[in-house]
């Protein structure tokens, strides 16, 4: 009995993303603490806006062709996407090539080629990692970013000490990192290339994932505004204090909750693609169940132990950070975790547009919180709109869900 619970434990899904989350969490604190404490707030702070700015163009580039791999990846052959492949990247490269050229003060201390090597490679890693995903290579999926992990711990390291102590520097051992981890099991098996099929797969996947794409543009837009806001309003070192801060406890919740959905959505998205509507919905509610259960013991968790040791890890932050900032931080991140499980039925459906309208009414109410009240209340205003903003995306979503099982 025992021999066959271990069985499936290590057979399944979910235990193998909760592995890469939880190592990849604690190469991520550590990459926290050592980058605040040899580089600095203010560097750190510098780091993750630079960070989002990168995560928000691949979102805005190449984010349908990752939606639609996911959705239709089981339905389409490997020459197909790889076609596919091609066709995206070159489409992303053109205005990625262009944008520091004519925004050259908006990356400020980087060259256009620094800016071009690194938005190009983490929009391969990028797409290397959803392919895994979607092949249900859960396993390779681990490999890949335990290396990427250890190499963001290493190479800034090595730079700060013998290369360089400054934001290139960094930014260049960052993308190193990216670099070396995409030569992992590198597979160059012969295609055959053709335009037109590459490009009609690429209309089958913009179709179905424009909205979505869409949807996590506005979802990255969530964290670039609410940077920008701080260093212009509050200062440099206190965005690095809640850039710091925000990563570390949402990079926790991240861990123990997104593995979920990471695991459990291609099972769905395949049953439902084979016409098995009942246990892909069945496999929702169990996820839905499971994600409520963890929250709520993290929730309690988080009252008594969450600031202290914030502070015990971290006390650079415990000028500009306070506990109920911290709660409102760990709350948010809870609900809006929830909101992308909560959404799949509307996956189900392709009810993909009303995804979009209701983040972007979200995104609107947080940017106009922050906007009127960050100098009346300072940074805790930042998580309290990311929380109100996430309570109205559950909400709008429950109802549209409501609407969609009463027709059905």
């Amino acid at each position: 009995m025992i021999d066959k619970i271990i069985s499936k434990i290590r057979q399944s899904q979910v235990t193998t993303y909760y592995i890469t989350k939880i190592v990849t969490a604690i190469f991520g604190y550590l990459f926290i603490l050592f980058t605040v404490k040899l580089f600095g707030l203010e560097l750190y702070g510098k780091y993750s806006l630079f960070l989002s700015q990168i995560i928000l163009m691949s979102t805005f580039f190449i984010g349908y062709f990752n939606v639609g791999q996911m959705r239709y990846f089981s339905k389409i052959s490997f020459s197909k996407y790889q076609s596919a492949k091609l066709i995206a990247l070159c489409f992303a490269m053109i205005p990625i090539i262009i944008f520091p050229f004519l925004f050259s003060n908006y990356i400020n201390e980087l060259s256009e080629l620094i800016f071009f090597s690194f938005a190009f490679l983490f929009i391969i890693y990028r797409i290397k990692l959803t392919y895994l995903q979607a092949n249900l290579s859960s396993k390779s999926f681990l490999v890949n970013e335990l290396v990427r992990s250890f190499l963001l711990i290493c190479l800034p390291l090595l730079f700060w000490f013998y290369i360089s102590k400054s934001f290139t520097g960094l930014i260049i051992a960052v993308g190193l990192g990216f670099f070396i981890t995409l030569l992992i099991n590198i597979q160059l098996k012969k295609f055959s290339f053709n335009f037109k099929e590459g490009l009609d797969v690429l209309r089958l996947f913009f179709k179905y994932s424009w909205p979505i794409s869409l949807f996590l543009f506005v979802t990255q837009g969530f964290q670039l505004t609410d940077k920008l806001f701080i260093s212009h309003f509050i200062g440099e070192d206190e965005n690095g204090a809640y850039c710091s801060t925000f990563d570390i406890f949402y990079r926790s919740i991240t861990f123990l909750l997104f593995p979920i959905i990471m695991s459990e959505f291609p099972k769905m998205i395949n049953n439902w693609n084979n016409n098995k509507k009942n246990e892909a919905r069945i496999i929702l509610r169990k996820a839905i169940k499971l994600q409520l259960s963890i929250s709520l013991i993290l929730l309690f968790v988080s009252l008594f132990l969450a600031y202290d040791i914030l502070i015990y890890i971290l006390p650079e932050v415990v000028d500009y950070i306070s506990y109920f900032d911290v709660l409102l931080m760990i709350l948010s991140a809870i609900v809006w975790q929830f909101g992308l499980l909560f959404h799949k039925t509307l996956e189900f459906h392709e009810k993909t547009v009303p995804m979009f309208l209701f983040i972007l009414v979200a995104w609107i109410i947080n940017v106009t919180l922050i906007y009127l009240l960050i100098q009346e209340i300072g940074i805790t205003i930042v998580p309290l709109s990311f929380l109100i903003s996430s309570l109205i995306y559950n909400f709008l979503i429950f109802l549209y869900t409501k609407k969609i099982h009463d027709v059905s």
